[in-house]
């Protein structure tokens, strides 16, 4: 496994990123990231982690600059993230290590509605999505109706705001294999066998299932489970 920090090119500015991948890797996932806390939150690390354990590369952007993270604004703005993880996934298709691997996208809170949106926005390059905990109404309903790739909303237990957010989402998702999944409220995510844990654990079962075959024409949509 080799693990390797790059600046990727993102217009006038540069963003940080650590690329972890063994030689074998059969496909990357790129983990969008906002907010006030880095990339390499425990949080992301249990995700990246989890998918390296499945053969997958692992892309960790941070997406905002450190004179950004403060500005809540900023931190909310869904289409400067996204724009901002365009570039990731242009630089992940063009990178000699990963060109040509199928591309999957992760995100959480206002990071999940990036990546929801860059689903839409480019469907014939993702090929599957988790969102957990987002925010899906600042994506848009027409930009959910145009997800092709299969995509994998987490909530958590109790959670009722975001729970009605991610319902409402899951029904707009009619054009990919789409689910909802709530996990239960365990007190602190990082406790073993928390949320956390369970969170990282579909999350690679997700990608795992389908980055190396899915296809991001749409396959029907399933139920909620």
């Amino acid at each position: 496994m080799s693990v390797e920090t790059y600046r990727i090119d993102a217009g006038w500015m540069s963003l940080p990123a650590t690329l972890s991948m063994s030689s074998n890797a059969r496909g990357v996932v790129v983990i969008s990231h906002g907010g006030a806390s880095t990339c390499q939150s425990p949080g992301n690390r249990c995700v990246a982690d989890a998918l390296t354990s499945e053969g997958l590369a692992t892309v960790l952007p941070n997406l905002l600059l450190p004179t950004e993270t403060a500005d809540q604004e900023v931190c909310f703005d869904v289409d400067l993230l996204a724009d901002r993880l365009k570039f990731v996934v242009e630089w992940v298709m063009d990178l000699p290590l990963t060109r040509g691997l199928p591309i999957g996208l992760f995100g959480a809170s206002t990071a999940a509605a990036s990546a929801l949106r860059v689903a839409a926005d480019m469907p014939d390059t993702i090929r599957a999505v988790v969102a957990r905990r987002g925010r899906p109404e600042l994506v848009g309903a027409a930009r959910l109706a145009r997800i092709r790739c299969p995509t994998l909303l987490m909530v958590t237990d109790g959670d009722r705001d975001v729970m009605g957010a991610n319902e409402v989402a899951r029904s707009l998702l009619k054009n990919c294999e789409a689910r909802l999944v709530v996990l239960p409220r365990t007190g602190y995510l990082m406790v073993p066998g928390g949320s956390q844990e369970q969170m990282a654990e579909l999350t690679r079962l997700w990608f795992g299932r389908h980055l190396p075959t899915a296809s991001p024409r749409a396959t029907g949509a399933s139920g909620v489970n």
